[in-house]
């Protein structure tokens, strides 16, 4: 058996005693490619591994994203779905899909594959609900501010690694005529990396998974200090204003073209780098805002899960087993510029890439960023309160009523 490639456990036996594990037919793995490069590299991905193991077979179920998402949850309660294996996120919304008994936890694989030295424990508590994985991470991309070094070198900057030396940063960037940073609400979504820092910093991984999963009031006075921090960047105007209404794409050449200092975004932002001003873009973690407390990073993580009602769990322990792998993480990540989670995977070679898997390895926890990470409508209405912060000046009691009005109307858990 290859690295990492557990035999099937007594726990995995018993389990199918119970529910029984057909030998027959294909082992089916649903998955939600963004696009026809994607697709593709699935479709290697699945023939290596039928390679790999001819007495088992695989193939691909697709579904467009938004169908995927849309129908995800009544798919697995069906037990009609003739899908063993599914692809998602890690946080609360594999976390709820746990708690409703839809997918398997994977305790059992996690020990006999070794799959607790793979991951890290920020990885492995991302994937986890009561202390048991229910997911094996596939890949991740971290979030944090991007810069040009020859910008900074001519404007005297230096990467700030406090929040005080990012206030002073901002205020010299201004008196060079450069605006301290870029936003483009275009891409409502964007702005939502900047409440996730402030609280992760001011606050903590926990307190921020409580409140995005709606058990903490957004009255709670540590969201008044989010929001305080906030106001500063809003009201000493950090953001250029030409690039507020674009998206995020349309506002990244502000950076490039020495209009703006600074860029907070997710690494997606380095795959439209042109090849002449790659090898000046700089990255730096948002900056520490309290002594003592942890770094938290938000790194949406893609994830594949094992469903409750599998036919095939024999074959799918196998495949999940195996794509915990080193190089068949690395082979899922690299085509896209995100980061395989698997941590015994040497530092990538590319300067940004190398920040962003450091940043990572080395995190106490992980977010998944706000929308993924809320409950509910929690993250519609957010994300509009956060814009119309930014945009339209609201008040911090204002945006705290707002919020916390949409807290009240999550339904209750049963």
């Amino acid at each position: 058996m290859g690295a990492g490639l557990a035999a099937p456990s007594r726990w995995l036996r018993a389990t199918e005693r119970l529910r029984g594990d057909s030998q027959n037919g294909e082992l089916v793995i649903s998955l939600m490619p963004y696009s026809g490069i994607e697709r593709r590299q699935f479709d290697a991905w699945v023939a290596r591994f039928n390679a790999e193991n001819p007495a088992l077979h695989a193939r691909i179920l697709t579904t467009a994203p938004e169908t995927y998402k849309t129908e995800l949850a009544g798919r697995l309660a069906s037990g009609t779905d003739e899908a063993d294996i599914y692809n998602w996120f890690a946080g609360t919304r594999l976390r709820e899909l746990a708690r409703r008994g839809l997918v398997e936890p994977l305790s059992e694989l996690w020990r006999t594959g070794d799959l607790g030295h793979a991951f890290s424990p920020a990885v492995t508590q991302s994937v986890s609900w009561q202390g048991r994985p229910y997911a094996v991470p596939l890949n991740y991309y971290q979030w944090g501010f991007y810069y040009r070094k020859s910008t900074f070198a001519q404007a005297g900057l230096a990467v700030p690694n406090t929040w005080q030396e990012m206030r002073a940063l901002a205020e010299k960037a201004r008196a060079q005529g450069l605006a301290p940073t870029v936003l483009g609400l275009g891409d409502p979504w964007a702005s939502a990396a900047w409440f996730d820092y402030f609280d992760l910093r001011l606050n903590g991984l926990d307190f921020h998974l409580a409140l995005t999963q709606g058990q903490v009031p957004f009255t709670d006075p540590r969201v008044r200090a989010v929001f305080e921090a906030w106001r500063v960047v809003r009201d000493e105007h950090w953001y250029l204003a030409d690039a507020l209404e674009l998206t995020w794409r349309e506002a990244a050449p502000y950076l490039l073209r020495n209009r703006a200092a600074t860029y907070l975004m997710g690494n997606f932002f380095e795959s439209g780098l042109p090849v002449s001003v790659r090898a000046d873009v700089g990255f730096f973690p948002f900056p520490q805002m309290r002594p003592g407390m942890p770094d938290y990073e938000d790194a949406p993580t893609d994830v594949l899960m094992l469903s409750a009602r599998a036919r095939h769990r024999t074959a799918a322990t196998t495949f999940l087993a195996w794509t915990s792998r080193p190089e068949i993480q690395q082979m899922l990540a690299d085509p896209y510029g995100k980061l395989a989670t698997h941590r015994a995977l040497p530092l990538p070679q590319d300067p940004l890439a190398r920040a962003g898997a450091l940043l990572l390895r080395q995190a106490a926890g992980i977010a998944q960023y706000f929308d993924r990470d809320c409950v509910g409508e929690l993250a519609t209405a957010g994300i509009r309160v956060f814009n119309a912060f930014v945009r339209d000046g609201l008040l911090v009691s204002t945006a705290q009523a707002q919020l916390e009005a949409a807290r009240q109307r999550l339904p209750t858990r049963p």
